[in-house]
C-alpha cells in the first residue's frame, strides 16, 4: 500500500519580512515536508510567490488586534496550519491568540538581548506564553539570556543570514550624505533605536563627543529617541551627525560610509 505524504502546514507571521525571512519561506516551500503561507499586507487575495502562498493581512501592529486575531483564526481554520512561525512580537502575540484551542504550535523568534520581565503582564501575550513551543534565538547571547526562562531544549540558535545579492546592489549605487561628504572618516548605524537604550546609540553619540574630531561624520538609520537627537545637537559635533531616519536604501547608506558601527 502506497503510504500519503503530509506537509507541515505553516504559517508566517511578520509585519514587514525582510530578506532572511523570505529566504527561509521561500527555500522551505521548496521541500516536499511543507506548504509555506506568509502574511502579506497590500493585496487583496492569496497569490502564490516562488512556492509561497500570499495571504492578505492589516498591519500585524500591537500585542491585541482584534481584526488581526480573528483574521488568522480563520486562515488556520482554513488551511489547518500546523504550525507558525512569528518573527516579531506583535505577530506571536496574535498568532498565539488566534490559535487558541486548534492545535497549531507557535514557534516565537527573539533576536534582541532587551531585558525580559516576569512582572510585566504583557510578556506573557507573547516570549513567555506557555503555549510558545520553541523559540529560535539569532545568537548564543540571545539563547543563554533566555535559558532563564526556557528550558535548553526549547531553545535553538539560528543566525540570521546577510543577502549578499543585496549587498552588490548596494555597492553598486552608494549614497553618500551630502553633509558628510567632506569628512575622512565616516561611520554608519542603522537600527531601530527608538525606546530601546540597550541598543547603545547613547553610548554610540558619546564617544562622538569624547572623539570630538570633525574630520569623523556619523550616519544614522533607522529610528531614534527625540532626546538621543536633542542631546547631540547641543555638543559640538552636533553638525557630524547625519539622522537619516527610516528607509528602504539602509544598506545604500552602509555603503556610502568607510565603517559600519
Amino acid at each position: 500500500m502506497t503510504q500519503t505524504h503530509t506537509p507541515i502546514r505553516l504559517l508566517i507571521t511578520h509585519r514587514e519580512a525582510d530578506e532572511a525571512v523570505l529566504v527561509l519561506a521561500r527555500g522551505l516551500a521548496q521541500l516536499p515536508d511543507f506548504e509555506v503561507y506568509i502574511t502579506r499586507e497590500g493585496i487583496s487575495s492569496p497569490a502564490e510567490e516562488e512556492g509561497v502562498t500570499l495571504l492578505p493581512c492589516p498591519p500585524i501592529t500591537g500585542k491585541v488586534n482584534l481584526s488581526v486575531i480573528r483574521l488568522l483564526r480563520r486562515y488556520t481554520k482554513q488551511y489547518h496550519f500546523d504550525l507558525t512561525y512569528s518573527p516579531g512580537s506583535s505577530g506571536l502575540s496574535n498568532a498565539l491568540m488566534a490559535t487558541l484551542g486548534l492545535g497549531t504550535k507557535n514557534v516565537a523568534y527573539r533576536g534582541t538581548g532587551a531585558r525580559v520581565r516576569r512582572t510585566d503582564p504583557t510578556y506573557y501575550l507573547g516570549i513567555l506564553n506557555p503555549r510558545v513551543r520553541h523559540v529560535v534565538c539569532e545568537t548564543e547571547h540571545v539563547e543563554g539570556y533566555l535559558r532563564g526562562f526556557f528550558p535548553k531544549d526549547m531553545l535553538t540558535v539560528a543566525t540570521k543570514p546577510f543577502s549578499l545579492p543585496w549587498a552588490d546592489k548596494a555597492l553598486a549605487a552608494p549614497i553618500a550624505v551630502e553633509t558628510l561628504r567632506d569628512k575622512e572618516l565616516r561611520l554608519s548605524m542603522v537600527a531601530n533605536n527608538k525606546g530601546r537604550p540597550f541598543k547603545g546609540l547613547r553610548t554610540l553619540l558619546e564617544a562622538m563627543v569624547e572623539l570630538n574630531d570633525h574630520r569623523v561624520g556619523l550616519v544614522l538609520v533607522g529610528n531614534y529617541d527625540d532626546e538621543d537627537r536633542a542631546w547631540i545637537e547641543s555638543t559640538p559635533v552636533g553638525a557630524d551627525v547625519a539622522f537619516v531616519g527610516e528607509t528602504p536604501e539602509a544598506m545604500s547608506y552602509m555603503a556610502g560610509t568607510d565603517v559600519y558601527v
